[in-house]
């Protein structure tokens, strides 16, 4: 697994603790981080870690300029992400 996959995993297993819910958002914070979160995202997928929630994961191409500011990564955790991420991240 690679850094910008397990920063996926990591950042919706936070958000899991705190509310309960499986399902989380993210922007990236340049196109370059966008463009390798989406790859992480898709390849989560893949391995059934996440659910998709948002289109522009595995997404063919996708226009992040001049709106990066409203590109939003959404997913679900899985029960292999979860258990993945409650086995790798502890506190």
């Amino acid at each position: 697994m690679n850094e910008f996959e397990a920063r996926l995993l990591k950042f919706a297993y936070g958000n899991y603790r705190k509310t309960g819910t499986t399902y989380f958002e993210m922007q990236a914070r340049t196109g370059d981080e966008l463009m390798y979160y989406l790859d992480a995202a898709e390849h989560l997928s893949e391995s059934n870690h996440i659910i998709p929630m948002s289109d522009n994961i595995g997404a063919d191409s996708i226009n992040i300029i001049p709106h990066l500011e409203n590109t939003v990564i959404c997913y679900e955790l899985t029960d292999l992400g979860l258990q993945y991420s409650k086995t790798n991240f502890k506190d």
